[in-house]
């Protein structure tokens, strides 16, 4: 007979505090580097700009934030989200008596190759920011610097300022959104690789009632734990079987 053997209140207290600790720390370095990224990513869509007017060129939004720019904010966020993958998953191999994760598994794999089309879609959120400030200026009839720098008193605060300010405000969102989801995904990921099946939900506040609902739930390891909000701190725990 195989029955489900949970973690000890205190054990799972102490692991849960461990992986928020975890995530709050890889989080801060992240945020840290975002603001830095699109503070450099402002001044590079404004040079576009400023390019596309003098060369009297029709401008299409997308040349603003051309393919290059996946590129240059994988290469600042894709090593915390592999760091992250692979720091939760050696964590939760340990959670069942497992020594660490020697080697990557197909599932871990299949998460770092994953990683990439998240980075691309950071970026979307952008395009499609700056794309509805041009069409906004152009009906406008804005000129080259009330477009680049904004015109206060009709509140367009201007493509240069939109990248930098309104998404370095999101750069903590962002941090925890994707920590959050590498800490889910490669616990899930390992502990499927493990033979676990199930998995208990660790979340909510009483004022919190989509994330309270949850709480102390079991549910399938293949049914994925969303974060239900950027600061969400969801963590769910194995439930192991036990032979008798």
């Amino acid at each position: 007979m195989t029955v489900a053997v949970r973690l000890r209140p205190r054990s799972k207290q102490v692991i849960t505090t461990r992986i928020r600790l975890l995530r709050r720390h890889l989080a801060g370095r992240v945020a840290r580097d975002m603001r830095r990224f699109f503070a450099v990513q402002s001044r590079r869509v404004t040079l576009r700009l400023i390019a596309h007017h003098a060369l009297k060129v029709v401008l299409n939004p997308d040349e603003l934030l051309p393919p290059e720019e996946d590129q240059l904010l994988s290469l600042a966020l894709r090593p915390y989200l592999e760091q992250g993958l692979l720091s939760f998953a050696d964590l939760a191999a340990q959670m069942v008596g497992g020594a660490g994760v020697e080697e990557r598994g197909a599932g871990l794999q299949r998460l770092l190759d994953q990683a990439g089309d998240r980075i691309v879609g950071i970026n979307d959120t952008t395009r499609n920011a700056v794309r509805e400030a041009l069409s906004e200026a152009n009906a406008a009839g804005y000129n080259l610097y009330q477009t680049a720098n904004g015109v206060a008193a009709d509140g367009f605060s201007g493509i240069s300022s939109l990248v930098e300010e309104t998404y370095a405000n999101r750069a903590e969102a962002i941090a925890r959104t994707e920590m959050g989801w590498a800490s889910q995904a490669a616990s899930q990921a390992q502990w499927r690789e493990m033979g676990v099946q199930q998995q208990e939900i660790i979340d909510g506040e009483d004022w919190d009632e989509p994330c309270s609902e949850r709480n102390g739930t079991t549910v399938s390891i293949e049914e994925e734990i969303e974060l239900n909000h950027p600061s969400c701190t969801v963590v769910s725990l194995p439930v192991v079987g036990e032979g008798e």
